[in-house]
């Protein structure tokens, strides 16, 4: 049965996963027979081929289940009831907070050698990543706290920087915790670096950068992790871990601005592509969102309604960013920016209503905390220009503001800036001619120093704005330029065409 399990391995390796699924299904119906002859040690590495082979076909909830059961056998048993679930997840975090990994004891831990320990970590961390994708919060919570916890007790395994950022990711988005978070973010890059195995790389390099650190550190900082994660995938064979790292890069890019939008779209062009070519249908989907977005920026969308999220990349109005999650879910911030980029602003604040102040626990990137600004920033401005309704759209975006707070005060340096711009529009709905100037003149300040091309350009834009409302025009036409100068800077074309028109127009 160790052959067959070998052989299974191998033929997965290879991509031929049928001849895989049959050596799984001789080994594992040899360990669950009326008659087992092959011990849960033996049999743990076909079930790990089996696990993934099903989940691949989409059968997760499956391959969920099974996990539960193998983790039941070697010990490990999960609350059926919702309310115990819960409990158990503050337990054992209890148990876990005092005895975090740090840094020295990292370096001196040793890589576990017991199979059997290597197979239950591995297993955690497996039914982890399908717990998480089944949006079963709480399970997920308490796997990353058990993952942990082995961590701490035996040592390290190939996935035990996934499970590390999984945890630091939890601590951010679920526990407030913006302190102790990144520290385990950072510890996961180092345990990463330990590895034996770079197929396993990708994840905490990926969920570290892009769900945790991007929040505290300077944006453009996470863009050599993203590259290093798909390069890793690339070459040891994770094509899936790869491709999410392309998508991450192409994310931050579009705010960082490393390079033009120009340059930006021949990249998600050929990543796009490349991610059709390797079998990754669902992760070109997601790409091709922003691949939409930065058609319609660079003027080359094919479409006159440059708000709407349909050209040559996509079609917005289609049952799979309409009906289909999880990419119904994951359009909703690149809408929210198209609509207040290019002035729709009573249509993105009708947009802003109907998504409200809720975003996602765990699989929360950079990207909301910054479409938390793309929803706020056009409440406010409707909360002025449309006094019928002003009550209703201020409320909503007071409930986003305090949001933003809260996380500026945490620590989140990449929407500091930003955050200037909605205090501006909350002093103009308040009629404060002095201190909204004065946060306007800090959003562009902060957002020029942090390389945000965009929003510097949005700041100048809606300053101008607000200063034409005020009766000062000569003010207005300054900052309107400059809003032209931030959004040439970005290479928004289209952008930089409407506005240079509508110059021409006010004269």
């Amino acid at each position: 049965m160790h052959l067959f399990s070998i052989a299974a391995q191998a033929k997965y390796g290879v991509g031929d996963n049928d001849a895989a699924e049959r050596f799984c299904k001789r080994v594992i119906a040899q360990h669950k027979g009326d008659n087992p002859n092959v011990t849960i040690v033996e049999a743990l590495p076909a079930f790990h081929v089996y696990l993934d082979i099903i989940g691949d076909r989409g059968e997760k909830e499956t391959a969920l289940e099974l996990c539960l059961e193998l983790l039941y056998e070697l010990g490990i048993a999960v609350p059926k009831s919702g309310k115990m679930l819960r409990a158990k997840v503050w337990w054992t975090l209890k148990q876990i907070e005092r005895r975090l990994p740090t840094e020295e004891s990292v370096i001196n831990m040793p890589h576990v050698t017991d199979p059997l320990v290597v197979y239950k970590m591995e297993l955690i961390q497996q039914t982890s990543s399908l717990a998480y994708t089944a949006k079963k919060t709480y399970l997920y919570m308490l796997l990353c706290c058990e993952s942990v916890k082995h961590i701490v007790e035996h040592g390290l395994t190939d996935t035990s920087a996934a499970s590390i950022a999984s945890f630091a990711n939890v601590l951010m988005h679920v526990y407030n915790d913006f302190k102790t978070s990144p520290q385990l973010a950072e510890l996961a890059i180092l345990i990463a670096d330990r590895q034996q195995s770079k197929f396993n790389e990708t994840q905490p390099l990926n969920t570290a950068n892009n769900l945790v650190l991007a929040w505290v550190r300077p944006l453009s900082s996470r863009l050599k992790y993203h590259q290093r994660a798909y390069m890793s995938g690339i070459a040891s064979g994770n094509v899936n871990g790869a491709m999410v790292g392309k998508w991450f890069w192409f994310q931050i890019s579009l705010f960082a601005c490393p390079i033009s939008l120009p340059e930006l779209e021949g990249e998600v062009r050929e990543g796009v592509t490349e991610m059709h070519k390797l079998g990754q249908g669902f992760m070109a989907s997601t790409a091709s969102i922003v691949w939409q977005l930065v058609l319609n920026l660079i003027g080359k969308s094919g479409n006159p309604n440059t708000s709407v999220l349909t050209g040559e990349a996509i079609d917005e109005r289609t049952e799979l960013y309409t009906q289909k999650m999880p990419l119904k879910v994951i359009i909703g911030p690149w809408k929210s920016m198209s609509l207040l980029f290019f002035g729709d602003y009573e249509a993105a604040a009708e947009h802003a209503l109907r998504r409200g102040d809720k975003f996602p626990k765990l699989a929360i990137g950079m990207i909301y905390g910054f479409e938390a600004v793309f929803r706020a920033v056009p409440l406010f401005i409707m909360a002025r220009l449309d006094d019928a309704q002003k009550a209703k759209y201020k409320k909503e975006a007071l409930k986003l503001l305090k949001r933003i707070r809260t996380w500026v005060k945490k620590g989140c340096k990449n929407l500091v800036g930003p955050h200037q711009l909605i205090e501006a529009e909350l002093m103009a709905s308040q009629k404060n001619a002095k201190w909204a100037r004065s946060y306007f003149e800090m959003a562009i300040l902060i957002c020029r120093k942090d390389n945000f091309h965009q929003f510097s350009g949005l700041s100048c834009e809606l300053y101008s704005d607000y200063l034409s409302e005020i009766g000062d025009f000569k003010g207005s036409k300054i900052q309107f330029q400059d809003a032209i100068d931030d959004y040439s800077r970005w290479g928004a074309t289209r952008k930089v065409d409407f506005l240079k028109h509508k110059l021409a127009l006010i004269g």
